[in-house]
């Protein structure tokens, strides 16, 4: 609704001043969060809650003086150097919205952190209860201007709203862990990880926030239209909010998850690795292909056909964000593990890397260039990121099955070259989307790429379906297992 509403010239703009919120709250939360979910989860695995307790009060604490250093430096550039900001960005935003942004700022990055708290107590009915609160308020203000044709400055200032709910609603979900008694004192061997975790997690964090959070967009702002970046912007987005409905979902929970296997035995989060690792990517590999092939139809029928272009951009940025939910267990497993000194230095070396080949591309090829760029660090880092996973662990992801999961995305991609060249209407991708994840969801059962207990899960699962379940058993048995 936004972009329709803005249009590719202002929505540039509207995502431009959104990045510069995301970049910071990159920056705050770098370390933080990963650190409550991780050590919250091992607390909570040891049944030592007052312990959780100190050690989310610990992370706060840092938490907040980064939140007052980021906002004292970003109102510092609005208040005495205004100019080194875009120009498009100063000509079409208020100069009173971008104050308002500092607010946002705090309050996201504070709600994000307490969202973490949540993952690491396995309180993921506070996750989705906070969802339900804020999501539907951010809607029914987005529709508002929508219908009242607003312009660009109100819907940052409704990004600023609605950050102010999410941050109440996770305060109040979280209340017990964030402000509850603390009747306990973080044991020296917890306090020595978590100051190791906060020393590198922090900084290559920060560091490796650069890589991930499309710095292309940045160059693109003084080397390209801010048309060029509201088609990026909405192409990182789609890809974004595609990946989050299953596979980001599952990432979210792999961090605790390993942590409580770590609190184990290495070997058991290892073990954690490569499977999630395999899961992952039975959940990544269609949308991989099948994006790809119906991404303009797609956008343009949702955001109108002057957004055309952002959908071929989506088609390539789709690979980057899929595999980068690919990449969360291989993460988990090696934050578990302390390896942080190795993953700074990596980062490092990534993000001159990123600078510099972005730098480099966006001058030359503009928006061309940009997509480049994204994909060949975000692959990179995931190949590092598993490479090393495999070599910490000594457990392979089963490659064969993964093999298998994408021969079975073959019969969707020949359905949606089928539709390619006959050239429906854009709505009729929809449809035969559909059937493409429908035929790779069959062709997975005989493919080998689900284990026996994957099967056999799933035929206790169908037992609670009525009508269905008896033909869903009688699916399930025809399974090839892996």
């Amino acid at each position: 609704m936004v972009a329709r509403t803005l249009g590719p010239e202002m929505f540039g703009v509207f995502s431009l001043v959104i990045w510069y919120a995301r970049f910071a709250r990159g920056l705050i939360n770098s370390g933080v969060a990963i650190g409550a979910t991780r050590f919250v989860a091992q607390c909570r695995a040891r049944n030592e809650i007052g312990q959780a307790r100190a050690v989310v009060a610990k992370l706060a604490k840092v938490q907040w003086l980064k939140i007052l250093a980021v906002v004292l430096i970003f109102g510092a550039v609005l208040a005495f150097r205004p100019e080194t900001l875009p120009d498009p960005v100063l000509t079409h935003v208020s100069s009173v919205v971008l104050w308002a942004m500092l607010v946002a700022i705090a309050a996201r990055t504070n709600y994000m952190f307490k969202v973490a708290v949540a993952k690491g107590d396995n309180d993921f009915r506070s996750v989705s209860i906070i969802a339900i609160i804020g999501a539907p308020l951010n809607l029914i203000l987005v529709a508002f201007g929508a219908l009242t044709q607003q312009g660009v400055n109100y819907f940052i200032a409704t990004f600023v709203a609605s950050g102010l709910v999410f941050f109440i609603a996770s305060t109040w979900r979280t209340w017990n862990l964030t402000y509850g008694p603390r009747d306990a004192q973080i044991a020296p061997e917890t306090s020595s990880a978590l100051s190791k975790h906060l020393r590198y997690l922090t900084w290559s964090g920060m560091i490796g926030f650069l890589v991930s959070a499309g710095v292309e967009v940045a160059f693109l702002a003084y080397y390209a239209t801010p048309q060029e970046v509201g088609f990026f912007r909405l192409a990182m987005q789609t890809a974004a909010a595609v990946t989050l409905l299953i596979p980001g979902i599952f990432g979210g929970i792999l961090l605790p998850l390993v942590a409580q296997a770590a609190a184990n035995s290495t070997k058991d989060a290892a073990e954690q690795f490569a499977k999630s690792t395999c899961y992952s990517w039975i959940l990544v590999a269609p949308l991989l292909v099948y994006v790809a092939v119906y991404a303009v139809p797609v956008i343009e029928l949702v955001y109108g056909s002057e957004f055309g272009t952002a959908g071929w951009v989506l088609g390539f940025t789709i690979l980057g964000a899929g595999l980068r939910n690919v990449g969360p267990a291989a993460q988990a497993f090696l934050l578990s593990i302390n390896v942080q000194r190795l993953l700074l230095v990596a980062t490092v070396v990534g993000v001159v890397l990123k600078l510099t080949l972005a730098w480099l591309l966006v001058k030359r090829w503009g928006l061309s260039g940009a997509i480049a760029s994204y994909l060949t660090l975000e692959i990179g880092f995931v190949v590092f990121k598993i490479s090393l996973a495999i070599h910490f662990g000594g457990v392979s992801p089963p490659w064969s099955r993964m093999f298998r999961t994408l021969v079975a995305t073959v019969p969707g991609l020949l359905l949606g070259l089928i539709w390619f060249a006959t050239g429906l209407p854009n709505w009729t991708a929809i449809i035969f989307g559909c059937l493409s994840m429908t035929a790779y969801v069959l062709t997975t059962l005989w493919c080998g790429t689900w284990t026996r207990e994957d099967i056999s899960y799933m035929n206790q699962l169908s037992e609670r379906i009525p009508l269905a379940g008896s033909w869903m058993q009688r699916l399930f048995h025809t399974a090839r297992t892996a």
